[in-house]
């Protein structure tokens, strides 16, 4: 009988632990599946950053004067993919692009009434992103006024009594200021070249070749054409590497 009940206790004392076991099983494998989903949502939130700036960088090289929408609530607006396709913009700039929606991700820049709004917008995975900045409105050039003042005396003489009188004329000159255009330089993977203030009607000077492992240098190119630089600056401009493997 004594032994009945001594088996009898032991047997609860089995189920207890294996529940209790089964129980801490459960939540490690809680804990670890709750860690692994806060390390891949932490990556793909450092993938989903990574390319945000780099689009936000971008933009600001590529929306120039003759891209940017004249009229105030006016937009531009091209995808990532186009950007690639028109080589543009290097894929393998971007942080793990294969995870990324490159027909979903764009560009944008919007007018306000006396700046751009510049939106990237990024989509990688199951997140994202926007990042908005801003630049001026350079459409509207200063002007620098002079004024310059003459003062003329003129004496009359009488026979009784000598009067003098002074006359001032004012003349106002107007100069404008002479306008420059801002060259930037998109190495597109290659060594960074730096951006040049060339002044209207001049030409801009080809800067120093830059280098990428694995490529050989082709030239400089503007909207899919290689750039004349004999011809006369007259508006701002972002040129791209072309580059073709060794």
């Amino acid at each position: 009988m004594y032994e009945n009940d001594k088996i009898t206790i032991n047997w609860l004392k089995i189920i207890v632990r294996v529940v209790i076991a089964f129980l801490i099983l459960m939540l490690t494998i809680k804990l670890v599946s709750i860690c692994l989903d806060n390390s891949k949502n932490s990556k793909n939130d450092k993938i989903l950053e990574n390319n945000l700036n780099i689009l936000d960088e971008f933009a600001n090289t590529y929306f120039t004067d003759d891209l940017l929408p004249d009229e105030v609530g006016k937009s531009v607006k091209i995808s990532v993919q186009d950007l690639i396709d028109e080589e543009l913009l290097d894929i393998e700039e971007l942080d793990n692009a294969d995870s990324c929606d490159m027909e979903e991700s764009y560009i944008q820049a919007t007018r306000l009434e006396d700046e751009y709004q510049l939106k990237s917008f990024m989509v990688c995975g199951d997140e994202e992103d926007t990042k908005n900045s801003f630049i001026e409105d350079k459409n509207t050039e200063p002007t620098t006024e002079v004024t310059t003042t003459t003062t003329r005396t003129t004496v009359t003489t009488t026979t009784t009594s000598s009067t003098t009188s002074n006359t001032t004329k004012k003349t106002t000159t107007t100069a404008k200021k002479t306008k420059n255009y801002q060259i930037s330089f998109n190495s597109n993977g290659g060594s960074s070249i730096s951006s040049v203030t060339v002044k209207a009607g001049a030409k801009l000077s080809k800067p120093e070749n830059p280098v990428r492992a694995g490529y050989e240098f082709v030239g400089w190119y503007y909207r899919g054409e290689a750039f004349d630089f004999d011809k006369a600056i007259n508006q701002d401009y972002v040129l791209v590497a072309k580059w073709i493997k060794k």
